[in-house]
């Protein structure tokens, strides 16, 4: 199993750093059931592979953004092939953990901020001539 000790440090400082997550961080942590999470049946329901797998097939481009510290937990192999399976993106942040936004913000930052660059340019209607 990967040391995610670092992680795990990163993730106390940053509750020091911001106490008002500190009560719902508690709760989520006597909340968590380890196989659901283990397997990926977590919020939303339906579970997320089902929705990622909805999504794609309607369409929509799909970015998931997850840690590299504990792969095992999570985002499994299984997930991983799911995701390629079905043209969804995959970007992964080495040293943050599950909880990249907290682990790594400004890494988590740069990656959707890319995203939704991307996606909107993809989407934005073409620009319409005024020359007639």
């Amino acid at each position: 199993m990967p040391d995610t000790s670092n992680s795990a440090s990163r993730s106390i400082k940053a509750r020091r750093s911001d106490p008002s997550e500190l009560p719902a961080w508690a709760r989520a942590q006597h909340d968590a059931d380890p196989e659901l999470v283990r397997h990926g049946d977590v919020i939303p329901t339906p579970p997320w592979p089902d929705l990622v797998r909805s999504l794609t097939s309607g369409g929509v481009d799909v970015l998931v953004v997850t840690g590299g510290v504990a792969p095992e937990v999570g985002m499994t192999a299984r997930h991983r092939r799911m995701l390629a399976g079905c043209g969804a993106r995959l970007a992964v942040v080495d040293g943050a953990s599950h909880f990249v936004r907290r682990d790594a913000p400004e890494r988590f930052a740069a990656i959707a901020a890319e995203y939704l660059t991307a996606t909107v340019r993809l989407h934005a209607p073409a620009a319409r001539s005024t020359d007639y």
